[in-house]
Protein backbone atom coordinates (compact mmCIF):
# COMPACT_ATOMS: atom_id res chain seq x y z
CA UNK A 1 0.00 0.00 0.00
CA UNK A 2 2.73 2.67 0.58
CA UNK A 3 3.93 1.56 -2.87
CA UNK A 4 0.60 2.43 -4.25
CA UNK A 5 0.64 5.71 -2.19
CA UNK A 6 4.24 7.04 -3.45
CA UNK A 7 3.48 6.30 -6.97
CA UNK A 8 -0.02 8.70 -6.28
CA UNK A 9 2.33 11.07 -4.99
CA UNK A 10 4.88 10.94 -7.85
CA UNK A 11 2.15 11.53 -10.11
CA UNK A 12 0.76 14.34 -7.86
CA UNK A 13 4.09 15.85 -7.83
CA UNK A 14 4.64 15.17 -12.21
CA UNK A 15 0.85 17.07 -12.35
CA UNK A 16 2.20 20.11 -10.60
CA UNK A 17 5.48 20.37 -12.27
CA UNK A 18 2.82 20.43 -15.48
CA UNK A 19 0.87 23.05 -13.97
CA UNK A 20 4.46 25.28 -13.45
CA UNK A 21 5.65 24.66 -16.62
CA UNK A 22 2.47 25.50 -18.52
CA UNK A 23 2.35 28.30 -16.72
CA UNK A 24 5.94 29.29 -17.43
CA UNK A 25 5.63 28.89 -21.37
CA UNK A 26 2.12 30.90 -21.12
CA UNK A 27 4.30 33.95 -19.34
CA UNK A 28 7.26 33.23 -21.61
CA UNK A 29 4.77 33.38 -24.74
CA UNK A 30 3.16 36.52 -23.32
CA UNK A 31 6.55 38.21 -22.96
CA UNK A 32 7.55 36.41 -26.29
CA UNK A 33 4.67 38.13 -28.21
CA UNK A 34 5.20 41.54 -26.50
CA UNK A 35 8.69 41.23 -27.66
CA UNK A 36 8.10 40.91 -31.02
CA UNK A 37 5.57 43.23 -31.41
CA UNK A 38 7.52 46.02 -29.42
CA UNK A 39 10.42 45.45 -31.45
CA UNK A 40 8.22 45.94 -34.99
CA UNK A 41 7.10 48.85 -33.38
CA UNK A 42 10.53 50.22 -32.74
CA UNK A 43 11.70 49.67 -36.26
CA UNK A 44 8.33 51.61 -37.42
CA UNK A 45 8.90 54.36 -35.35
CA UNK A 46 12.78 54.51 -36.47
CA UNK A 47 11.75 54.46 -40.18
CA UNK A 48 9.18 57.52 -39.55
CA UNK A 49 11.79 59.52 -38.01
CA UNK A 50 14.35 58.88 -40.44
CA UNK A 51 11.72 59.96 -43.13
CA UNK A 52 10.63 62.99 -40.27
CA UNK A 53 14.75 63.81 -40.34
CA UNK A 54 14.45 63.56 -44.47
CA UNK A 55 11.53 65.99 -44.76
CA UNK A 56 12.58 68.59 -42.24
CA UNK A 57 15.77 68.97 -43.74
CA UNK A 58 14.79 69.43 -47.20
CA UNK A 59 12.23 72.23 -45.61
CA UNK A 60 14.95 73.47 -43.86
CA UNK A 61 17.29 74.07 -46.82
CA UNK A 62 14.67 74.64 -49.86
CA UNK A 63 13.67 77.87 -47.62
CA UNK A 64 16.81 80.30 -46.88
CA UNK A 65 13.99 82.59 -44.41
CA UNK A 66 12.98 79.47 -42.69
CA UNK A 67 15.25 81.08 -39.22
CA UNK A 68 13.07 83.86 -39.27
CA UNK A 69 10.20 82.93 -39.40
CA UNK A 70 8.08 83.00 -36.23
CA UNK A 71 7.13 79.95 -34.36
CA UNK A 72 3.59 79.54 -35.59
CA UNK A 73 4.32 79.37 -39.00
CA UNK A 74 7.32 77.14 -38.29
CA UNK A 75 4.34 74.79 -35.99
CA UNK A 76 1.97 75.16 -39.12
CA UNK A 77 4.78 74.31 -41.63
CA UNK A 78 6.12 70.84 -39.46
CA UNK A 79 2.60 69.91 -38.98
CA UNK A 80 1.91 69.24 -42.57
CA UNK A 81 5.10 68.14 -42.78
CA UNK A 82 3.99 65.48 -40.19
CA UNK A 83 0.70 64.66 -41.47
CA UNK A 84 2.14 64.25 -44.81
CA UNK A 85 5.10 61.79 -43.89
CA UNK A 86 3.04 59.78 -40.89
CA UNK A 87 -0.33 58.97 -42.99
CA UNK A 88 1.88 56.47 -44.19
CA UNK A 89 2.54 54.83 -40.99
CA UNK A 90 -0.99 53.99 -38.88
CA UNK A 91 -1.31 54.69 -35.63
CA UNK A 92 1.70 56.69 -35.45
CA UNK A 93 2.09 60.05 -33.86
CA UNK A 94 4.52 63.09 -33.64
CA UNK A 95 6.49 65.80 -34.50
CA UNK A 96 9.74 67.91 -34.00
CA UNK A 97 10.92 69.60 -31.14
CA UNK A 98 13.40 72.50 -31.44
CA UNK A 99 14.94 74.22 -28.12
CA UNK A 100 12.50 73.75 -25.71
CA UNK A 101 9.39 73.50 -27.57
CA UNK A 102 7.48 71.02 -29.21
CA UNK A 103 6.60 71.83 -32.93
CA UNK A 104 4.80 70.17 -36.39
CA UNK A 105 3.09 67.47 -33.71
CA UNK A 106 -0.29 65.96 -35.52
CA UNK A 107 -1.88 61.94 -35.21
CA UNK A 108 -2.72 62.37 -39.18
CA UNK A 109 -4.76 58.17 -38.50
CA UNK A 110 -6.45 58.95 -35.16
CA UNK A 111 -9.40 57.75 -36.72
CA UNK A 112 -11.58 60.58 -34.94
CA UNK A 113 -12.30 62.61 -38.14
CA UNK A 114 -11.05 65.57 -36.86
CA UNK A 115 -7.24 66.46 -36.92
CA UNK A 116 -5.58 65.86 -33.80
CA UNK A 117 -2.99 68.89 -33.07
CA UNK A 118 -2.36 68.58 -29.48
CA UNK A 119 0.20 67.09 -27.61
CA UNK A 120 -1.53 64.40 -25.77
CA UNK A 121 -1.14 64.99 -21.81
CA UNK A 122 -1.03 61.58 -20.46
CA UNK A 123 2.47 61.07 -22.38
CA UNK A 124 3.68 65.09 -21.83
CA UNK A 125 5.94 64.10 -18.99
CA UNK A 126 7.58 61.28 -21.19
CA UNK A 127 8.36 62.53 -24.42
CA UNK A 128 9.74 65.88 -22.93
CA UNK A 129 12.11 63.47 -21.09
CA UNK A 130 12.80 61.38 -24.19
CA UNK A 131 13.28 64.74 -25.73
CA UNK A 132 15.61 65.74 -23.36
CA UNK A 133 18.04 62.24 -23.45
CA UNK A 134 18.24 62.46 -27.02
CA UNK A 135 19.77 65.91 -26.78
CA UNK A 136 22.15 64.65 -24.60
CA UNK A 137 22.65 60.98 -26.15
CA UNK A 138 21.62 61.58 -29.48
CA UNK A 139 18.47 59.12 -29.11
CA UNK A 140 16.19 57.67 -26.51
CA UNK A 141 13.11 55.05 -25.99
CA UNK A 142 10.31 54.80 -23.79
CA UNK A 143 8.32 52.23 -23.04
CA UNK A 144 5.05 52.90 -20.68
CA UNK A 145 2.93 50.20 -19.56
CA UNK A 146 -1.20 50.68 -18.18
CA UNK A 147 -2.62 47.52 -17.91
CA UNK A 148 -2.97 45.96 -21.18
CA UNK A 149 -1.58 48.67 -23.44
CA UNK A 150 1.30 50.22 -24.36
CA UNK A 151 2.91 52.96 -25.57
CA UNK A 152 6.44 53.09 -27.08
CA UNK A 153 8.00 56.34 -27.72
CA UNK A 154 11.03 57.40 -30.12
CA UNK A 155 13.07 60.58 -29.95
CA UNK A 156 15.87 60.78 -32.46
CA UNK A 157 18.52 64.23 -32.76
CA UNK A 158 19.22 65.33 -36.12
CA UNK A 159 21.19 68.48 -35.72
CA UNK A 160 19.73 71.23 -34.72
CA UNK A 161 16.09 69.85 -33.73
CA UNK A 162 14.77 66.20 -32.72
CA UNK A 163 12.35 63.95 -34.52
CA UNK A 164 10.04 61.78 -32.01
CA UNK A 165 7.33 59.58 -32.75
CA UNK A 166 4.56 57.50 -30.42
CA UNK A 167 2.60 54.69 -31.15
CA UNK A 168 -0.10 52.89 -28.86
CA UNK A 169 -0.22 49.43 -28.61
CA UNK A 170 -3.54 47.56 -27.15
CA UNK A 171 -3.80 43.28 -27.43
CA UNK A 172 -0.36 42.86 -28.35
CA UNK A 173 -0.48 39.09 -28.99
CA UNK A 174 -1.53 38.14 -32.54
CA UNK A 175 -4.44 35.45 -33.43
CA UNK A 176 -1.80 32.48 -33.88
CA UNK A 177 -0.24 34.16 -29.94
CA UNK A 178 -4.19 33.55 -29.15
CA UNK A 179 -3.78 30.09 -30.24
CA UNK A 180 -1.12 29.17 -28.21
CA UNK A 181 -2.23 30.78 -25.21
CA UNK A 182 -5.88 29.16 -25.28
CA UNK A 183 -3.89 25.71 -25.73
CA UNK A 184 -1.50 26.68 -22.63
CA UNK A 185 -4.36 27.66 -20.75
CA UNK A 186 -6.17 24.45 -21.79
CA UNK A 187 -2.91 22.32 -20.29
CA UNK A 188 -3.04 24.44 -17.05
CA UNK A 189 -6.37 23.42 -16.49
CA UNK A 190 -5.79 19.98 -17.75
CA UNK A 191 -3.10 19.90 -15.04
CA UNK A 192 -5.07 21.35 -12.10
CA UNK A 193 -7.98 18.64 -12.43
CA UNK A 194 -5.37 16.21 -12.32
CA UNK A 195 -4.03 17.08 -9.34
CA UNK A 196 -7.67 17.68 -7.82
CA UNK A 197 -8.46 14.45 -8.72
CA UNK A 198 -5.40 12.90 -7.59
CA UNK A 199 -5.55 14.88 -4.16
CA UNK A 200 -9.39 12.99 -4.22
CA UNK A 201 -7.77 9.55 -5.21
CA UNK A 202 -5.32 9.65 -2.05
CA UNK A 203 -7.52 11.11 0.35
CA UNK A 204 -10.23 8.09 -0.58
CA UNK A 205 -7.40 5.50 -0.43
CA UNK A 206 -6.31 7.00 3.21
CA UNK A 207 -9.90 6.79 4.00
CA UNK A 208 -10.56 3.12 3.00
CA UNK A 209 -7.19 2.05 4.35
CA UNK A 210 -8.28 3.38 7.38
CA UNK A 211 -11.16 1.80 7.59
CA UNK A 212 -9.60 -0.90 7.21
CA UNK A 213 -7.36 -1.13 9.59
CA UNK A 214 -10.32 -0.51 12.04
CA UNK A 215 -12.16 -3.03 10.66
CA UNK A 216 -8.64 -5.66 11.24
CA UNK A 217 -8.67 -4.07 14.99
CA UNK A 218 -12.05 -5.25 15.71
CA UNK A 219 -12.18 -8.66 13.74
CA UNK A 220 -9.43 -9.48 16.66
CA UNK A 221 -11.64 -8.83 19.72
CA UNK A 222 -15.30 -9.60 18.00
CA UNK A 223 -15.03 -12.43 15.21
CA UNK A 224 -18.97 -11.88 14.25
CA UNK A 225 -17.88 -8.66 13.12
CA UNK A 226 -17.92 -8.05 8.83
CA UNK A 227 -16.00 -4.64 7.66
CA UNK A 228 -18.27 -2.41 5.39
CA UNK A 229 -18.27 -3.28 1.89
CA UNK A 230 -18.05 0.05 -0.53
CA UNK A 231 -17.36 0.02 -4.18
CA UNK A 232 -13.87 -0.18 -6.26
CA UNK A 233 -10.64 -2.13 -5.75
CA UNK A 234 -11.12 -1.44 -1.65
CA UNK A 235 -14.53 -3.14 -1.93
CA UNK A 236 -13.23 -6.28 -3.23
CA UNK A 237 -10.24 -6.30 -0.30
CA UNK A 238 -12.73 -5.79 2.06
CA UNK A 239 -15.02 -8.43 0.68
CA UNK A 240 -11.92 -10.87 0.39
CA UNK A 241 -11.44 -9.92 4.12
CA UNK A 242 -15.24 -10.75 4.94
CA UNK A 243 -14.50 -14.29 3.05
CA UNK A 244 -11.47 -14.75 5.42
CA UNK A 245 -13.06 -13.49 8.94
CA UNK A 246 -16.08 -15.78 7.61
CA UNK A 247 -13.63 -18.82 7.09
CA UNK A 248 -12.00 -18.53 10.69
CA UNK A 249 -15.41 -18.39 12.58
CA UNK A 250 -15.80 -21.72 10.74
CA UNK A 251 -12.90 -23.14 11.18
CA UNK A 252 -12.78 -22.31 14.98
CA UNK A 253 -16.17 -23.90 15.26
CA UNK A 254 -15.08 -26.82 13.71
CA UNK A 255 -11.88 -27.04 15.98
CA UNK A 256 -14.24 -26.42 19.06
CA UNK A 257 -16.46 -29.38 17.77
CA UNK A 258 -13.61 -31.37 17.55
CA UNK A 259 -12.03 -30.58 21.54
CA UNK A 260 -15.82 -31.41 22.28
CA UNK A 261 -15.39 -34.92 20.44
CA UNK A 262 -11.51 -35.75 21.95
CA UNK A 263 -13.01 -34.54 24.99
CA UNK A 264 -15.69 -37.15 24.85
CA UNK A 265 -13.63 -39.49 24.14
CA UNK A 266 -11.33 -39.28 26.49
CA UNK A 267 -14.07 -39.19 29.09
CA UNK A 268 -15.71 -42.62 27.40
CA UNK A 269 -12.03 -44.20 27.37
CA UNK A 270 -11.44 -43.44 31.34
CA UNK A 271 -15.34 -44.42 32.01
CA UNK A 272 -14.82 -47.46 30.10
CA UNK A 273 -11.78 -48.21 32.28
CA UNK A 274 -13.01 -47.19 35.48
CA UNK A 275 -16.07 -49.79 34.61
CA UNK A 276 -14.10 -52.25 33.71
CA UNK A 277 -12.14 -52.29 37.00
CA UNK A 278 -15.57 -52.91 39.57
CA UNK A 279 -17.06 -55.62 36.48
CA UNK A 280 -13.98 -57.44 37.23
CA UNK A 281 -14.08 -57.39 40.96
CA UNK A 282 -17.81 -58.30 40.89
CA UNK A 283 -17.49 -61.38 38.77
CA UNK A 284 -14.64 -62.56 40.83
CA UNK A 285 -16.72 -62.43 43.50
CA UNK A 286 -19.35 -64.14 42.26
CA UNK A 287 -17.53 -66.82 40.83
CA UNK A 288 -15.98 -66.98 44.96
CA UNK A 289 -20.05 -67.20 46.24
CA UNK A 290 -20.66 -69.99 43.44
CA UNK A 291 -18.20 -72.24 44.63
CA UNK A 292 -18.90 -71.13 48.40
CA UNK A 293 -22.74 -72.26 47.87
CA UNK A 294 -21.97 -75.72 47.38
CA UNK A 295 -20.03 -75.60 50.97
CA UNK A 296 -22.65 -73.45 53.02
CA UNK A 297 -19.62 -71.54 53.56
CA UNK A 298 -20.80 -68.07 52.17
CA UNK A 299 -20.72 -65.36 54.54
CA UNK A 300 -22.50 -62.15 54.82
CA UNK A 301 -19.41 -59.96 54.12
CA UNK A 302 -18.38 -62.18 50.74
CA UNK A 303 -21.27 -59.29 49.52
CA UNK A 304 -19.78 -56.15 51.05
CA UNK A 305 -17.30 -56.53 47.97
CA UNK A 306 -20.29 -56.79 45.31
CA UNK A 307 -22.14 -53.62 47.23
CA UNK A 308 -18.91 -51.22 47.44
CA UNK A 309 -18.45 -51.97 43.65
CA UNK A 310 -21.79 -51.29 42.44
CA UNK A 311 -21.67 -48.25 44.56
CA UNK A 312 -18.82 -47.43 42.56
CA UNK A 313 -20.30 -47.56 39.01
CA UNK A 314 -23.18 -45.25 40.48
CA UNK A 315 -20.87 -42.55 41.51
CA UNK A 316 -18.96 -42.60 37.98
CA UNK A 317 -22.48 -42.78 36.43
CA UNK A 318 -23.45 -39.25 38.63
CA UNK A 319 -19.47 -37.38 37.48
CA UNK A 320 -20.51 -38.77 33.98
CA UNK A 321 -23.43 -36.82 34.27
CA UNK A 322 -21.77 -33.54 36.12
CA UNK A 323 -19.32 -33.71 33.07
CA UNK A 324 -21.70 -33.31 30.16
CA UNK A 325 -23.75 -30.39 31.83
CA UNK A 326 -20.69 -28.50 32.34
CA UNK A 327 -19.34 -29.09 28.64
CA UNK A 328 -23.16 -27.99 27.95
CA UNK A 329 -23.10 -24.58 30.33
CA UNK A 330 -19.45 -23.85 28.77
CA UNK A 331 -21.22 -24.38 25.01
CA UNK A 332 -23.78 -22.03 25.85
CA UNK A 333 -21.63 -19.33 28.05
CA UNK A 334 -19.38 -19.09 24.22
CA UNK A 335 -22.41 -18.66 22.42
CA UNK A 336 -24.15 -15.83 24.25
CA UNK A 337 -20.75 -14.29 24.16
CA UNK A 338 -20.12 -14.33 20.28
CA UNK A 339 -23.18 -13.09 19.64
Amino acid sequence: MRRLQLQLVLVLLAAISVATLSAILIAGAIRGAETVVVGDTRRTLNAANAELASQYAYRVTSDSGWASLPTTAQDISLRAISQATLRSYPGVEGGFAVGSQILGYSYPTHGSGNPKIDVPEAERSAIENAIHEAEASGKAERLLRGGRDMVVIEAVAAGDHINWTMKRLSGITDPGEKRRTFLLIALVIAALASIIGTLAAVMGLRRGIADIQAGLRRLETDLAFELPVTGGELGNITRSVNRVATARRDLEAALRRADRLRAVGRMAANMAHEIRNPLNGIRLTMQMLKSRLGTGAVRPEDLDLVIGEVDRLNALSVNCWLFERRVRLRSNIRKCYQS
